[in-house]
């Protein structure tokens, strides 16, 4: 179920996201540049990379922006999966010990996140064990704050975030 328009895009079970190697977050005739992905009662497979399409910072509508929302499931990440642009929030309501951003097996492949991570996330970085040169940002699992959420806010995420604090 999904309402283009308005960049919220809804699943009542599980959700596989494969764009081959990237999944590239963009704006369209139909669809605006900030997206919300919504996953009740399953979990979010991510099987590629997630990226921002080339933006134009002169207009905050068409800055590229995603937030990911899992309630009680997880998102699980594919240990070949090495960046992912977005928010990650996976919340458990119903604790039943859902609420994990996890991957299944380890790899040794370095995973880099531009955005956020909001959930258990114990087992995603118990599973990633490639370092690279901690000097150079290269850990096994690296997490980058990006300010796109300021610029152009996915839809609905305002209520789960408190965004005006997220600026102080």
């Amino acid at each position: 179920v999904s309402n283009a328009q308005s960049g919220v895009f809804v699943s009542n079970g599980n959700l596989t996201i494969d764009g081959g190697t990237n999944f590239v977050i963009a704006a369209s005739e139909k669809i605006p540049a900030a997206q919300t992905y919504i996953v009740r009662d399953g979990d979010l497979y991510i099987n590629s990379n997630i990226s921002y399409a080339e933006t134009d910072y002169t207009d905050p509508s068409n800055i590229a922006t995603a937030a990911f929302i899992v309630i009680d499931g997880n998102i699980v990440i594919d240990p070949s999966v090495t960046h992912i642009d977005g928010i990650l929030m996976a919340i458990d309501t119903d604790n039943s010990g859902d609420g994990k951003i996890t991957q299944n097996d380890s790899t040794t492949n370095r995973l880099t996140i531009k955005g956020s991570l909001i959930g258990n996330v114990y087992d995603l970085f118990a599973n990633r064990t490639g370092v690279g040169d901690p000097k150079k940002d290269q850990g096994s699992v690296t997490i980058h704050y990006d300010e796109r959420i300021l610029l152009n806010t996915p839809p609905g995420i305002s209520e789960l975030i408190d965004v005006e604090q997220t600026i102080v």
